[in-house]
């Protein structure tokens, strides 16, 4: 944290004001999508995704990845997915 408080006052010394100081380094953690995946079983993964559209490629890759009769609940509350379930379309060799 000490370099970030150097990064503003550095930032400040040099004429800048708080309002155009530059985030972008900012770790993205907080903007990004988080998901939890749960299986029928009830073990539990975690993901996260840059944005709405990588989720949804995701869901359809996975849905084509599982085998039929396989099934995964998804939970993403910030992008309006709230107990969904991923039906697995794969048929078995």
């Amino acid at each position: 944290m000490s370099a970030e408080l150097d990064r503003r006052r550095a930032h400040l010394k040099n004429g800048g004001t708080i309002n155009n100081y530059d985030r972008s380094h900012y770790k993205k953690e907080d903007t990004m999508i988080k998901a939890t995946l749960t299986t029928t079983q009830g073990s539990t993964k975690g993901m996260t995704f840059d944005t709405k559209e990588h989720l949804l490629e995701f869901i359809e890759l996975f849905e084509v990845a599982l085998p039929i009769g396989t099934a995964v609940n998804i939970d993403a509350p910030l992008v309006g997915i709230h107990s969904g379930w991923i039906q697995g379309k794969a048929k078995k060799i």
